[in-house]
């Protein structure tokens, strides 16, 4: 039997019962002369968030990336692996590699939560999202990348809080 996530647990990953809201953003995060990643668009949820990173490739370009997320999970060195992270106005900050392997063990809820969610892609152009709860505070949001083995250091890119915090006054609940 299907199981949504615990209303008491809402940490652990985004709620089936609500139809999100699309906030408009997308934006380039780094570039290379070989290769680019970027935010394309939020998904906004009462009280959380999430959004897709796209990696794409010059054409003609010999470089893999179809493993670009899969460090964590798939044994490649961490200068191998895409990190991605956010640093929210109040001070708080959470990166991919901070989501626990059993979400739903951790008892207490963290103060910030980014967890990897499905993607895919080609050796030329992976796609990857994220979630994350809670909602940022009013102000700005950085969405942060480093990718050491394209020569992509840590990079910040900021934007205004404020369409997602609209966004989340419309997402709608499916069912009561």
């Amino acid at each position: 039997m299907r199981q949504d996530v615990d209303p008491d647990k809402p940490w652990v990953g985004p709620p089936d019962y609500v139809l999100p809201t699309v906030a408009p953003l997308s934006m380039i995060l780094a570039r290379t002369e070989d290769v680019v990643v970027a935010v394309l668009g939020i998904s906004v949820y009462f009280d959380s968030f999430a959004f897709a990173i796209s990696v794409r490739t010059k054409p003609g370009t010999e470089i893999d990336i179809s493993h670009a997320f899969s460090g964590r999970y798939g044994g490649s060195s961490e200068q191998d692996q895409l990190r991605i992270g956010l640093a929210f106005s109040d001070g708080s900050r959470v990166t991919d590699l901070d989501y626990p392997f059993r979400p739903s063990e951790v008892q207490e809820p963290p103060v910030r939560v980014l967890r990897p969610m499905g993607g895919g892609g080609q050796s030329y152009r992976v796609d990857r999202d994220f979630w994350s709860w809670p909602l940022p505070s009013p102000g700005s949001l950085d969405f942060i990348c480093q990718w050491e083995s394209q020569g992509i250091p840590m990079t910040r890119c900021s934007t205004d809080t404020a369409p997602i915090l609209e966004a989340a006054r419309k997402a709608r609940r499916l069912w009561p």
